[in-house]
């Protein structure tokens, strides 16, 4: 596979660079894992706030002035379909601004696109990252009404916390274990040179 694709930037002037699309992917999730990292801390800031015998000294007594409205997590409005929007663009092969309206050569990029080009060559991966994202925007979307209602009523019961900070935990894990595999996956097809 990673053979396949180390041919395939190298070799194949026909197809796109594929380097700086992988990049750009992993980009995207990469952020979209940071906002969730984000979103975690703060459920499990006031999963701590309701278990105050249990707290541990190193962490900020938790405040209910959550950084929801601010971006840094994924509860903003419009953040996951931002996300996917950006990851929908990766996938369509890039078509100079003259030729979109000629159908024919968006169908031509959307054929040398990033998704067909994983989709054949690193099925795997490319499995993982979909379910990942499918599974947390699916789960945010169910939920964000919930979680803000959660984080900003300081009388949530710790029950309810933790099925929330249950459900961050899954959903952020599964994006975690993709992120590291496409990781994993672009610096074992693109090494940088003279790095050992």
């Amino acid at each position: 596979m990673l053979s396949a694709l180390q041919g395939l930037s190298g070799d194949a002037p026909a197809w796109p660079e594929i380097r700086g699309p992988l990049l750009e992917l992993h980009a995207v999730l990469d952020e979209w894992c940071e906002a969730a990292e984000a979103l975690e801390r703060l459920i499990r800031g006031a999963l701590e706030a309701h278990q105050p015998e249990e707290k541990f000294l190193y962490h900020p007594p938790f405040t209910r002035i959550p950084p929801i409205r601010s971006g840094q997590t994924n509860l903003v409005p419009g953040y996951v379909d931002r996300m996917q929007s950006e990851i929908h663009g990766l996938w369509k092969g890039r078509v100079h601004w003259t030729k979109q309206w000629n159908p024919s050569r968006r169908r031509k990029a959307a054929r040398r696109g990033l998704r067909n080009v994983m989709r054949i060559y690193c099925p795997d991966v490319l499995e993982s990252f979909e379910a990942a994202v499918e599974g947390r925007s699916a789960w945010m979307e169910e939920k964000r009404a919930a979680l803000i209602l959660l984080v900003e009523n300081p009388d949530a019961s710790a029950e309810e916390i933790s099925q929330a900070s249950f459900g961050l935990s899954q959903t952020y894990y599964a994006m975690y274990v993709a992120r590291g595999r496409l990781g994993e996956m672009i610096r074992e097809a693109f090494p940088l040179r003279g790095v050992p």
